[in-house]
């Protein structure tokens, strides 16, 4: 079959996406690969939820445009982009299908072929172990036929200006080991392991090892920060609420292994740096991070992985675990399990 992008048209397309950190890195490989295909055409992505996951598509070469509205503004959005005349639109979100029909899209895909998927973001069965990542890029495949891929991984286009902040901020640590970590999980509190851990994990390290403790995160995690600052003194550099999510991607990318649990910030660290990434509920066939680079430390329970990226009910059983904040799974980590973790993944990707 002749290449699909050269016979590509200048249409224009909209893909519908989660606002989520993690969930929109988990586009941007199809981003990536509907730009190979499509590289005459004009691309704009869509979130009716609003969303702090904007900021990773800035200055992303493969689109063209960005809408992240609230809720509250969908009946002026539909009214406005009715009048676009959109050739092709693609599901990676919740149910779009109303609302494309809605704006008059001539041609819709959705990653999912399940019945369900008009009313619950349903995966297929057959399809079940897929990364999220993947999941999305079986839409792409549908506009031709076409499975092309590349080598998978997430994007984000960091400024110059972005990388310098961070080298500034970590240069009187020149020298020594920076293990960076996220100590929360902004959505779902079962799946933090706990400050508990985290500190005498850190301390551990920070006994064993020449090296500096970098803690970053938002406003929610500034009560953690001081706990692990004032038990590592002066081997914790606390950044938290004092970088923005572009900047902290760029003091990733000057870190030698990130530590953090099942969120966005521990997908955007591994485009930058080897991770340790501490998974209880969620199943990291589905959802770990995509890179060779992801040590992903799990428990020896059998009721772990209990979240995956499949059927309705995993869409319930997704809201249990945001509001009931509670995974014994979790709580049968052991600090010795992340550490080795950290150390071998320390001693296997050294950085100059």
């Amino acid at each position: 079959m002749a290449d699909s992008a050269t016979q590509d048209f200048p249409e224009k397309i909209l893909i519908s996406i989660w606002p989520g950190l993690g969930d929109v890195l988990f586009s941007t490989p199809s981003l990536r690969i509907l730009r190979k295909k499509k590289p005459n055409s004009k691309i704009t992505v869509l979130s009716l939820l609003g969303g702090g996951g904007k900021k990773f598509l800035e200055n992303n070469p493969y689109i063209d445009e960005m809408i992240f509205s609230r809720p509250s503004e969908t009946f002026e959005l539909i009214k406005k982009l009715k009048k676009e005349n959109f050739d092709i639109g693609i599901e990676q979100s919740f149910p779009m299908g109303w609302f494309f029909r809605l704006i008059d899209v001539k041609k819709t895909y959705s990653f999912t072929d399940n019945f369900l998927s008009w009313i619950f973001p349903a995966g297929d069965k057959k399809n079940a172990l897929l990364h999220a990542s993947e999941q999305y890029l079986r839409a792409i495949d549908k506009i031709d036929g076409v499975k092309l891929r590349d080598d998978g991984s997430y994007d984000l286009f960091l400024t110059e200006g972005e990388i310098q902040t961070a080298r500034k901020l970590l240069k009187p640590f020149e020298g020594k080991k920076k293990i960076s970590i996220h100590p929360g999980a902004r959505c779902n509190k079962n799946k933090r392991w706990g400050i508990e851990n985290i500190v005498s994990a850190l301390s551990a390290l920070a006994d064993d090892l020449d090296c500096v403790i970098i803690t970053v995160g938002g406003k929610e995690d500034m009560k953690n920060a001081k706990t692990i600052e004032k038990a590592l003194g002066k081997k914790n550099l606390n950044l938290v609420g004092k970088t923005n999510l572009r900047e902290t991607a760029a003091v990733f990318g000057e870190s030698h292994v990130f530590i953090g649990h099942d969120s966005g910030p521990t997908h955007l660290a591994s485009i930058f740096a080897p991770v340790v990434a501490i998974f209880a509920s969620t199943n990291p066939a589905n959802f770990r991070p995509l890179t060779e680079k992801a040590s992903v430390v799990t428990p020896k329970t059998s009721c772990s992985p209990c979240f995956h990226f499949l059927g309705h009910m995993s869409i319930f059983w997704g809201l249990r675990l945001r509001w009931f904040n509670y995974c014994p799974a979790m709580k049968t980590i052991a600090v010795e399990d992340v550490v080795s973790a950290v150390k071998e993944s320390l001693s296997k990707w050294q950085k100059n």
